[in-house]
């Protein structure tokens, strides 16, 4: 609240884009540290099913 009080006024567009990036920047956050876990935990990358069902599992919350 403290930061949108400091902008003035929020037009219905700039909201909309300022959550589009939110989540979009939390959705990558997320799929990364999947990638890293799995990196740390197995000691290898992914396989491209386990990446696809990765990706999808993230992805899939936005449904």
């Amino acid at each position: 609240m403290l930061t949108l009080n400091s902008h003035g006024s929020l037009d219905p567009g700039e909201a909309a884009l300022t959550l589009l990036v939110t989540v979009f920047g939390t959705l990558s956050v997320v799929f990364t540290a999947d990638l890293i876990s799995h990196l740390v935990a197995h000691d290898r990358l992914m396989t491209a099913a386990e990446l696809r069902h990765a990706a999808a599992t993230t992805f899939e919350a936005c449904h």
